[in-house]
């Protein structure tokens, strides 16, 4: 059972049951048994629902959603799929905490930080990834993937502890649109020595698969040390 919204441009493809087919071949090789896996904007949570079964009832999936009107359908999907092993966060991840302007689209997936005609805005709760690893209580982080409409290079930003440390398999979308995105993730991607290839690029978005080195990987043993 999945719940979705009838009049949401968004959610169509969903309904067709044709959306992304990378994404989901990616989730299918990157995600495991016992894996903790981010879905950073993870909307009505197609993609978290997939990952809690790959990660079975030892693994977790946090599924992040920053409109609080999409997160209770969010957590209807989880709750109606019987998947115990997911929570989810409502709130934007980004740079900083505390609060910050969210621009509802007419389409969900259109929604965010930066988007330029909203139908309208409200306050929502500000985290960044390193802090909410922090107040979960988590300890480790295997996989995560960011879709956030142009905020990625922000959410990458504020989570720089957890890329040293964890060095997870990363996939991101890249919203070209958005001045400057692109080259900022890869500069990141590049400091922390992860491996960038481009999956798709369709029109202006990009979905990037980050992969850890040898020497991201010799970095996060001495980070444990």
């Amino acid at each position: 059972m999945f719940w979705l919204r009838v009049n949401d441009p968004s959610h169509y493809d969903l309904a067709r049951g044709s959306y992304e087919p990378t994404i989901i071949a990616w989730l299918n090789e990157n995600t495991q048994l016992g894996d903790t896996f981010l879905d950073i904007g993870a909307n009505v949570g197609y993609y978290a629902v997939l990952a809690a079964k790959l990660v079975g009832p030892a693994g977790l999936v946090v599924a992040v959603e920053a409109d609080p009107n999409i997160a209770q359908i969010l957590t209807k999907n989880l709750e109606a799929n019987h998947l115990s092993n997911a929570r989810v966060v409502s709130g934007a991840a980004t740079d900083f905490a505390g609060t910050v302007r969210l621009g509802r689209a007419p389409a969900s997936g259109w929604t965010g930080l930066y988007y330029g005609n909203p139908d309208e805005w409200i306050e929502v709760p500000a985290f960044t990834v390193d802090g909410l690893f922090r107040s979960l209580g988590l300890n480790q982080i295997n996989a995560a993937k960011l879709d956030v409409e142009g905020a990625e290079a922000c959410v990458l930003d504020g989570m720089t502890d957890i890329l040293t440390k964890f060095t997870p398999r990363l996939l991101i979308e890249v919203h070209r649109t958005h001045s400057g995105v692109e080259e900022h993730v890869l500069k990141v991607l590049a400091a922390h020595s992860f491996d960038a290839a481009i999956l798709d690029c369709v029109d202006a978005t990009m979905h990037i698969a980050a992969t850890p080195t040898l020497e991201s990987t010799m970095g996060k043993r001495e980070s444990a040390l």
